[in-house]
Order: C-alpha cells, then structure tokens, then sequence
C-alpha cells in the first residue's frame, strides 16, 4: 500500500517537473526572443552614418579638417571615402566600422566643375554611391551634411532620386549652399532654384533641415551672396518636418571657414552626433 502510494507521488511529481521545466522552456524562448528583436531595433536606430558631400573643385579629402574638429568636440569615428569617377566606378578608402554608431562617409567625385550639368550629373552619382553604399553596410538611416555645391548635390538628390529604395535622410545640414546660385538679387531666381522649387514637394516629409549661411561682409561670405544661401527657404519651408536657417558672422564666417567654425561644428555635435 505505501509502495503503491510513494509510486504515485513520484509520478505526480515527474508530471510537475515536466510542466515546470516546459514552462521554464517557452519563457526562455520567448524572452530570448523579444532580447533578439530589442537588439535589432537597437542596431537600427544607433547605425546612423553622417554622409558629407563637399562642394566644388574639391576631393575626398578636402574636409578632413572637418572630421578633426568633428573629432575634437565629441569622439573619433570610423572614416570611408568614396571617389565616384565619371563612368560610374567607384573609388573607396577608409575605413567603416560597423559597430561604430556615427561613422562618417564622404562622397566626392572625380569631376566636380561648378556648372549646374556638371551638377546634374552629380546627383546621379550619388544615386550610386547611395545604392553601393547601402549594399555594403546595410544602414537604413543617414544624417546628411553638404558644404557649398555639396548641398545643391543633397537637395537635387532627394528630390529627384529619393528614397523609394535607398536610406532614408533624418537631417540635412547645408552650408553656404548657393540655392540661386551666384544672384545677389533676391527677386531674380536661377535656373537651378527654379527647377528645385518645382520639385520641392518631392522632399522627404520627415527630413529635418539646418541651412547655415556666412556673412563675413554684410551680404555675402566672399564667394556666395547671403540671399542665395537663404533661398533654401523657398524649397524647404513647409514642406519638410523641420527647416531653420543660421546665419554666422565673425572671424569663422568666410565660404572656406564655414566647415569648421565653432558655432557650426557645435550644431552637428549636437543635432547629429548626440541627439539620436
């Protein structure tokens, strides 16, 4: 009788150890889960690369005192280089880390004249470089940063090429962009910025923009008339989450210190580098 009854306890008890260890089992599955899905979405919001475009007559390296001031107000940052030729090859350097949460990549051609069909063909180029560059690492977010004619490249490209397949923009940083090109008059508009405001409504909607202007003299920053650089209001207000426009004076305010004037380096720290 006592046999009959320790055979039954035993048997009831194997039967509640298996539940247990069967629960124990799918709340571990589950768990690991949800920590697999946490860390996917994690990786997709921190691998955000910043993707600088400098203006014309430069090369891949013509805003590395840039990435060092970038450097020296917050931390070091992987570096890629791409030079897109005119057939469409492209030329990479540098390194891109992919566990770096800001990496930086900069996109510059191998013809980079100051004509808007030179510009034109520019936006196709970055068409490339956007789809090659995706391929390969994967990022699905970008923060864009344009000096000069680097800007018209951004502002063209998201208008006309978008993000239909490629990464999607979250900020856009321009400086001294010439919107009107050379015009110092405001009520006379360029080719480029009248094709620009035909297709503004082609921006992506959930794009932040920072327009920088410099004024080292009352209305100009010794290459590009203030009111050009200030043009960008007419592309980019009211059809974007975000547009405001700066203008900095002072020792750092010509066309060429733009890239690495305080109060600028200090913007993209902390509306780029810090602030997602």
């Amino acid at each position: 009788m006592v046999d009959k009854m320790i055979r039954c306890v035993k048997k009831h008890l194997l039967l509640l150890l298996s539940i247990l260890a069967l629960t124990l089992a799918l709340v571990y599955i589950v768990f690991s889960k949800a920590l697999i899905a946490e860390k996917d979405v994690r990786g997709n919001e921190v691998q955000i690369p910043t993707i600088i475009i400098p203006g014309s007559t430069s090369d891949q390296h013509s805003l590395d005192y840039m990435i060092d001031q970038l450097v020296a107000a917050s931390e070091p940052h992987s570096v890629l280089k791409t030079r897109i030729l005119e057939d469409g090859r492209i030329q990479y350097e540098g390194s891109y880390d992919s566990n770096d949460k800001r990496p930086y990549i900069i996109i510059a051609y191998e013809n980079s004249d100051d004509t808007y069909e030179n510009i034109s063909n520019q936006t196709e180029w970055v068409g490339l470089a956007m789809s090659d560059l995706q391929e390969k690492y994967g990022f699905n977010e970008y923060n864009a940063i344009g000096y000069s004619n680097g800007g018209l490249n951004w502002t063209l490209y998201l208008e006309n090429i978008g993000e239909v397949t490629h990464p999607t923009a979250k900020v856009l940083v321009t400086l001294g962009t010439p919107y009107n090109s050379y015009e110092s008059d405001d009520s006379v508009k360029s080719d480029i910025l009248n094709d620009m405001i035909m297709n503004k409504e082609s921006l992506p909607k959930d794009l932040t923009v920072y327009n920088i202007a410099g004024a080292s003299s009352l209305d100009y920053d010794l290459v590009v008339p203030l009111s050009s650089v200030l043009a960008g209001k007419y592309i980019f207000q009211g059809q974007v989450k975000s547009y405001s426009q700066f203008t900095v004076t002072g020792d750092q305010a010509s066309h060429t210190s733009l890239p690495i004037n305080d109060q600028i380096i200090e913007l993209i720290v902390e509306k780029i580098l810090q602030s997602q």
